[in-house]
């Protein structure tokens, strides 16, 4: 009889093995790929034909050949254990989004980067489709209390060792800037690099294996939420003791990430967390007091040793609350110097300030320059390519004429910002790099006027990107495109909004539902809303009158306050490679408890 048993926990193990790897393994991967890049990603990128990256290909790639291997596997467990898919209507919304996926891909301009993703992020038509595959494999694999800890161990075990690394980046000893850390992270052909790798995150910073500080709050707000959760409402001590550590580093990593959107994802899911449970906090009392008097101390050390710089993000996020439901727009300041027009007449390129004007013009490759009297022949210097203009109206101006090759184009600075230009076909352009030009026009915004430096410069971002939604309505560009079709070239929107630093991509929209409507089509998007919210308002039925007796209906409440989580924090956080795998497969964990608790199968609680 042991040998039987024994034998079946091998087979699952078997079927669990790919999905339990990639809830382990996805978010600590850190290891060097030197990639060449397509022409339209040197284009937006920093000019470079090849791109080191760390954090983000190789998570794909795992991602990928795990999924494959976890489709095999599940179709195995249907076929030998006899076992049908479950019926659900969640596969309608998420057939929904796949399918749209898929169309978006198609019919993409960009191809290569739809597929496989844009350069540091590789979240293409591939990373997509193996979420929504990991989400249905979970919801047909979890089927008792047992399958539950294939996903659970992992994922702790996991967290863990991503918030060890985390919290000793905070206290200054970054492990991936030791020899032996380098070491782990470079391939034998590139250990001549040791000496100079380095990764400038700043001081009091967590990136841990995730790379971006926002990423460690999006990841913590959903572990730090089933870890609190579990540690509430198991009643067995020894598992306490083990969670109340766990749930203390979370906590650490989530508020030394500095993470806004983190902080308001976990935010939200403690209040909905606390209206769940409302029946068993007086149960509860003693371990909700003493929780929150570690969690009090701990977050007051973690603002000490980094100098208020919690307090400062903390009074950041009520300011950016308060000026994002505020419907007054900021007063403009009419002495403030902004820019009020670029445009271009011909091989004419006009500067019109609330100061001066100035036109350039470039004849035969010599440039003159008029000011806003077209008075000719503004004097300047020129040396080594850089042009100082003499008059002292444009004292702050400077412009550099450079070929990189493939075009002659000027560099424009004022006040620090700078944009290029390139006359093309007699008319000047925009220069994006690498041969790509745009027309010279404003581009369309909608809505945050005065709002531009929400969220370190959020606002601004969206008012550029909610027209871009507007125009992919039934398909998006392409996944993963969205730094492609973003406006680079706004210089007088970063210039007068002092948002965004000119020289800064925007590869991203810093917002969830933004980065799914516009790369692959608002029909997409409400696919995955579809998804959500059937979820969400499933586990608040199932929850909120339940009497949360058994572990499993914990988990399950753990679950939903994760992916509540989650889904707040998309608010100013993005999908990422690194992190949404662990999201989809709690989603299809989530789905699966639900199911099974509705089907009161009550081999799910044995």
């Amino acid at each position: 009889m042991n040998k039987l048993v024994n034998k079946q926990k091998t087979k699952n193990w078997v079927y669990f093995f790919p999905i339990a790897i990639i809830i382990f393994l996805v978010p600590l991967i850190v290891l060097l790929k030197v990639k060449e890049l397509t022409p339209i990603e040197i284009a937006y990128w920093k000019g470079d034909k090849v791109n080191a990256d760390f954090f983000a290909y190789y998570k794909m790639a795992i991602l990928i050949v795990f999924t494959v291997l976890g489709m095999i596997a599940t179709y195995l467990y249907l076929k030998k254990e006899n076992t049908k898919i479950k019926k659900t209507y969640f596969y309608i919304p998420m057939g929904i989004y796949a399918l749209f996926i898929i169309l978006s891909t198609l019919t993409a301009e960009y191809k290569k980067v739809a597929l496989w993703g844009f350069v540091d992020k590789y979240e293409g038509m591939f990373s997509l489709l193996s979420y929504i595959i990991i989400m249905f494999i979970t919801i047909n694999l979890i089927k008792d209390k047992k399958s539950i800890k294939f996903i659970l161990y992992p994922l702790l075990i996991s967290a863990i060792v991503l918030g060890a690394i985390g919290a000793f980046q905070y206290l200054g000893y970054d492990l991936f800037q030791t020899s032996f850390g380098k070491s782990l992270i470079l391939p034998s052909k590139y250990k001549s690099m040791a000496e100079q790798l380095k990764f400038n995150f700043g001081k009091n910073a967590i990136y841990s294996t995730l790379y971006n500080t926002n990423y460690v709050g999006s990841y913590m707000a959903m572990i730090f939420s089933i870890a609190l959760t579990m540690l509430i409402l198991i009643k067995d001590r020894r598992k306490k003791l083990i969670l109340a550590p766990i749930t203390l580093l979370m906590f650490l990593n989530l508020v030394g990430s500095n993470s806004r959107g983190g902080m308001l994802g976990t935010a939200m899911g403690i209040l909905v967390l606390m209206v769940m449970i409302r029946k068993e906090i007086l149960k509860h009392y003693k371990i909700i007091i003493i929780g929150l008097i570690i969690l009090l101390l701990g977050g007051k050390y973690i603002d000490k040793i980094s100098e208020g710089r919690l307090s400062l993000q903390i009074t950041r996020l009520k300011a950016d609350i308060v000026k994002l439901v505020s419907k007054e727009e900021a007063a403009e300041d009419p002495n403030e110097y902004k820019i009020k027009q670029i445009f271009a007449e011909d091989n004419v390129l006009n500067i019109v300030t609330t100061a001066e004007s100035l036109k350039v013009v470039v004849e035969d490759d010599y440039y003159l320059f008029y000011d806003g009297d077209n008075h000719l022949d503004i004097e300047f210097n020129s040396e080594d390519g850089v042009i100082k203009i003499l008059d002292e109206r444009y004292n702050h101006y400077v412009l550099k004429l450079i070929s990189d090759g493939i075009v002659n184009y000027l560099e424009l600075y004022i006040g620090g910002y700078k944009t290029r230009f390139t006359v093309e076909d007699n008319l000047f352009k925009y220069y994006q790099g690498n041969g790509l030009t745009k027309e010279i026009k404003e581009p369309k915004s909608y809505g945050f006027k005065g709002k531009e430096t929400l969220g370190s410069g959020r606002g601004y971002i969206w008012s550029r990107s909610l027209p871009i939604l507007k125009e992919n309505i039934i398909l998006g560009n392409g996944p993963d495109t969205y730094a492609i079709y973003f406006p680079q070239e706004d210089f007088i929107g970063r210039f007068n909004t002092k948002s965004v630093p000119y020289g800064a991509l925007v590869d991203k929209p810093h917002n969830l539902y933004l980065q799914i409507g516009i790369n692959t089509g608002a029909i997409s998007l409400i696919g995955f809303l579809a998804t959500v919210i059937m979820y969400l308002i499933q586990s608040i039925r199932m929850y909120f009158k339940n009497n949360l007796e058994d572990e499993i209906e914990i988990v399950g409440l753990g679950i939903f306050i994760a992916v509540l989580s989650y889904l707040v924090a998309g608010i100013f956080n993005d999908s990422t490679v690194a992190v949404a795998p662990v999201f989809w497969i709690l989603l299809g964990t989530g789905i699966a408890i639900n199911y099974n608790l509705k089907s009161n199968d009550k081999e799910l609680v044995r």
